[in-house]
């Protein structure tokens, strides 16, 4: 499989900040409880100004400030504890990762906030800092109590990325959470692992659908070897679903498929979508508007002719089944369907699995999700279509 440098770094990212995130420490939403508790004057006149630059994103000056509080002697337990709290959150915000853990391992050692929340968010900030034995230490003072996805994390910053599908695999079980299938699945790609690579993706558009992990699964798909041209255009049929056909390029080569196998109703729609997004112009695109026109306006003879073969051939179903996807593109569900399944139950047909495609497509437009979904996956499972068919399931029973 291929994936775009940029795409990896996009998942990561998207799971490190969201794994990773620490909680906004009360003190500095809470400004009347702070200033209840703060009796030392140096003290307060500190964390009122530290108070101050948080409020307005100066991170780095409330730190500075709050660290100057903490340096104040004389200051009661609460008041460090609220001092650490506040350094804790200013440093998490400044960037300044190691001054955070410093503040949780002594309000740990305090028994200022609980062991076991303060223990999981000093490792979520070892990860985050990239300070994988740091993190090590607290997950191995957690024990049991120890979040697998927080060693999961742990374990992919050390590269042990067999380790990481070894820890997280039991959660695809039910619906898993996207960090999960985002680590998995950078695990998998890390290790060349295409199969569970593509696998993981699947699941990451059927459970959590976004343009970039069908874009991912498309362009893998696409690029398929021994992909038919039939492969094709259903590959950029889920292409135009999912809102990934996007360039002239893209329209252009799917209407041409399209038009090759006859289906000149979708050839000129995918065209004339292309016109409205401005994307078609000049003599060249001008043709080929031309030929799918030309195309068209022959339709009406060639499903006069197919009817005729069907009703000739009463033990030959590939008329049918050619008429019936045609009838689809013009959006005539009810009878393309009729005619679809008269075509399988005839039988001897040249493409079966592309009867099933058919069918599939006719349902789906019907609004019949999960009919649609098992007449996708009818497609057999060593066949072309089978990876589209695959997709093509999925997406259906997505929404």
């Amino acid at each position: 499989m291929t994936m775009s440098n940029t795409t990896i770094r996009a998942l990561a990212a998207a799971f490190l900040i969201g794994a990773a995130a620490i909680p906004a420490i009360g003190i500095v939403a809470q400004n009347e409880a702070a200033a209840a508790t703060i009796k030392t004057p140096a003290v307060a006149k500190l964390m009122k100004e530290a108070q101050a630059a948080a409020h307005a994103g100066n991170w780095r000056e409330a730190l500075e400030k709050a660290q100057q509080a903490d340096a104040v002697g004389g200051k009661t337990p609460a008041e460090s504890a609220i001092i650490n709290q506040f350094i804790a959150y200013a440093a998490t915000n400044a960037g300044a990762y190691s001054v955070a853990l410093n503040a949780y391992d002594r309000m740990i050692a305090s028994g200022a906030v609980n062991r076991t929340e303060g223990l999981r968010t000093a490792l979520r900030l070892a990860l985050r800092a990239n300070q994988p034995q740091r993190a090590m230490q607290y997950a191995n003072q957690l024990g049991g109590a120890s979040d697998p996805m927080l060693i999961a994390q742990l374990q992919f910053q050390s590269g042990n990325y067999r380790e990481v599908i070894r820890i997280l695999s039991p959660q695809l079980r039910g619906t898993p959470s996207r960090d999960v299938l985002v680590l998995l699945q950078n695990s998998y790609y890390r290790i060349g692992d295409h199969v569970g690579t593509q696998r993981i993706l699947e699941l990451l558009a059927l459970n959590y659908p976004s343009a970039d992990s069908w874009h991912e699964i498309l362009r893998t798909a696409q690029n398929e070897r021994g992909l038919t041209d039939r492969g094709l255009l259903e590959v950029y049929r889920m292409r135009l679903a999912v809102g990934d056909l996007k360039t002239h390029d893209d329209f252009a080569e799917m209407a041409k498929v399209a038009l090759a196998q006859r289906l000149a109703a979708e050839g000129k729609a995918v065209l004339d979508k292309a016109v409205a997004a401005r994307l078609l112009a000049g003599d060249r695109d001008q043709r080929l508007i031309n030929v799918a026109n030309s195309i068209l306006a022959k339709d009406a003879v060639e499903m006069a002719r197919l009817r005729q073969e069907a009703a000739a051939n009463p033990h030959d179903g590939n008329a049918e089944v050619q008429l019936a996807e045609i009838l689809w593109t013009y959006g005539k569900y009810p009878e393309a369907e009729q005619m679809v399944r008269r075509g399988m139950a005839e039988g001897n047909l040249r493409d079966p699995d592309g009867a099933n495609m058919v069918l599939g497509h006719i349902l789906f437009s019907e609004g019949r999700r999960q009919d649609a979904a098992n007449a996708f996956a009818s497609v057999s499972k060593d066949g072309k279509l089978a990876s589209v068919a695959r997709l093509w399931s999925l997406y259906v029973r997505r929404g």
